[in-house]
């Protein structure tokens, strides 16, 4: 699923996805592959692209395609593990 929201987060800011690639040393292709939904990028990764963008990490890599906040935690539950949410227990 497309993620949107990182989408328009980087065009806010102005960037394309080379100039964002090259921020976080990495290949365009990965920023494209995460904006696509091919790939989720590791927690290291998300948090720098937040930083960078000025968003909420939560709304760039774990609610987008959800119906709303707090109801699509599959994706990020592979990476960190389902009972661990940034830093809290849930």
């Amino acid at each position: 699923m497309k993620n949107n929201t990182l989408i328009e987060a980087r065009k806010r800011k102005g960037y394309t996805q080379k100039q964002l690639a090259d921020m976080l040393g990495c290949q365009k292709s990965t920023i494209s592959n995460w904006e696509n939904g091919h790939s989720t990028p590791s927690l290291t990764d998300a948090y720098r692209v937040a930083l960078l963008l000025d968003s909420d990490i939560h709304d760039l890599f774990l609610y987008y395609g959800s119906v709303g906040r707090n109801t699509n935690y599959s994706r990020w539950s592979r990476v960190i593990g389902s009972n661990f949410f940034f830093g809290r227990v849930i």
